[in-house]
């Protein structure tokens, strides 16, 4: 069995010139990781990048805009033998690039034996796995006591000499001029604060109703100029459908536009009213405040250190702890979302309300 180290020479960091990640996931899982592939970028910045990625979760990265090589490829189940031989062609054409490093952010399924094919010179991997140990010739210590997803993952690459504080908490998204004089026609009245809006998330669960969402806005119109945005999530569309048929004044959809294009009109926004879903990573990445609903998850592991952003949660006093933490109430009155709100855009962004 090939010798397994925890770190290379400086000799060997020289040596790189050329680095694969396997950056499988959901799209939000992808924009978590993003910070870690941009400091990658930092302390190779000759190097050539691929991301290796699903090709729904290939929109965290704009192709008008990225400095990477995307490389879409469906994640192989262990349980689909059809999934797998469809990928042994994209196999063959990563293993014909001989990578100088490749480095595993997904860690599950298919990847060590992906990484394995692969067959890049360093192949770096955390170690807490069986498989991953034998896949991979370079690993790193599973972390513990990182709180923050980005960075706790991040820590994977501490053996290339890039220390997990260094980083970033906050999500990267560069948007590109052609999207955003797309959208900027709907966005030219001056005198409103115009604040984006998303229903959907990945369950229901995570959502926060709609009809809370229109009492908000609704109270929060009456105190100041403002105009919902709002984003409709693919398979979802019926909710923000319905926000639209309901809330009595001005609103901009953005039905029928694609993923940049969004991501153009989020950054015009002043602030993001979300849920904890993909598209409050994106938020984060275009430098928009956030005032995010969380009545399944706790922001600690996801919250930006940079970006304005408000988590707004109950705690769950009767229910035991999870890793320190307390656990949330999937419910949220919205008294309490129109306190922290205002008391958010009040004293974080200034403003002026009558």
């Amino acid at each position: 069995m090939p010798t397994k180290k925890y770190e290379l020479t400086q000799y060997e960091i020289n040596s790189i010139e050329s680095i694969c990640v396997f950056c499988w996931g959901r799209l939000g899982d992808v924009f978590i990781r993003s910070p870690i592939i941009y400091a990658l970028k930092e302390k190779f910045p000759y190097a050539e990048i691929t991301i290796v990625t699903d090709p729904t979760a290939a929109r965290a990265f704009n192709p008008n805009t990225t400095k990477y090589y995307i490389f879409s490829f469906s994640h192989l189940s262990k349980n689909k033998t059809r999934s797998f031989l469809s990928g042994i062609n994209k196999i063959r054409v990563l293993r014909q690039k001989k990578f100088d490093l490749s480095i595993d952010l997904y860690g599950g399924g298919s990847s060590p034996l992906v990484s394995y094919l692969v067959a890049s010179k360093f192949r770096l991997a955390f170690d807490h796995r069986i498989k991953l140990r034998i896949s991979n010739n370079l690993l790193a210590p599973y972390p513990h006591g990182i709180n923050h997803w980005s960075q706790s993952i991040g820590s994977i690459i501490e053996p290339l000499g890039i220390k997990h504080q260094q980083i970033s908490t906050d999500v990267i998204y560069e948007c590109d001029e052609q999207n955003r004089n797309q959208v900027k026609y709907m966005f030219n009245t001056s005198d409103t604060f115009y604040i984006g809006i998303n229903l959907g998330a990945s369950t229901l669960d995570k959502a926060w109703p709609v009809k809370n969402t229109i009492e908000l806005l609704t109270n929060i119109s009456n105190r100041i100029n403002i105009t919902p945005v709002i984003f409709f999530n693919p398979g979802q569309e019926d909710i923000s459908e319905q926000f639209l048929s309901l809330y009595p004044r001005k609103c901009v959809s953005l039905k029928d536009l694609n993923f940049e294009q969004e991501a153009a009109a989020l950054e015009r926004c002043d602030i993001f009213i979300t849920g904890d879903t993909a598209l409050m990573h994106l938020a984060t990445g275009v430098k928009t405040p956030v005032f995010a609903f969380f009545l399944e998850t706790r922001p600690e592991s996801v919250q930006p250190k940079l970006n304005p952003f408000h988590a707004c949660l109950i705690e769950d006093y009767e229910k035991e702890l999870i890793h320190g933490f307390h656990q949330v109430k999937n419910k949220i009155p919205v008294s309490v979302a129109i306190t922290e709100f205002i008391y958010f855009t009040k004293n974080e962004l200034n403003w002026p309300y009558n």
